[in-house]
């Protein structure tokens, strides 16, 4: 018999998922080109330009009643972290992935400049 309380087998399931280096290399370059450069990409908390893009995506989870229109009850996001203080922060999978892939795409003539 299992000591495993079978209420608990969600609490310990791993939601995340590894970022493959070349899409990690792509979603760092965007944070600092968005933030003004490496150096304006500073902590919020302590202002150290120190800060590094987590390996792993995560899934945090929408605290509402209706899932959000195109989203559903978790957000896929990227986290930054201060490696001075540890502060954390979270970036939308969807909307930076949707920037990067606009941005590697061949412009069409006429189209929208602003992605």
């Amino acid at each position: 018999m299992s000591n495993e309380n079978p209420d608990q087998g969600d609490q310990n399931k791993d939601y995340s998922k590894r970022i493959p280096l070349e899409a990690l290399s792509r979603v760092s370059e965007k944070i600092n080109e968005k933030a003004g450069g490496l150096e304006n990409d500073k902590c919020p908390v302590c202002g150290s330009a120190h800060n590094t893009v987590l390996e792993t995506e995560y899934s945090i989870p929408v605290g509402q009643t209706e899932p959000l229109v195109g989203i559903g009850p978790h957000v896929p996001s990227y986290a930054t972290a201060c490696l001075n203080c540890g502060y954390l922060r979270f970036f939308s999978k969807l909307i930076l992935d949707r920037i990067i892939a606009s941005e590697a795409a061949p412009r069409e003539e006429g189209g929208d400049e602003n992605g």
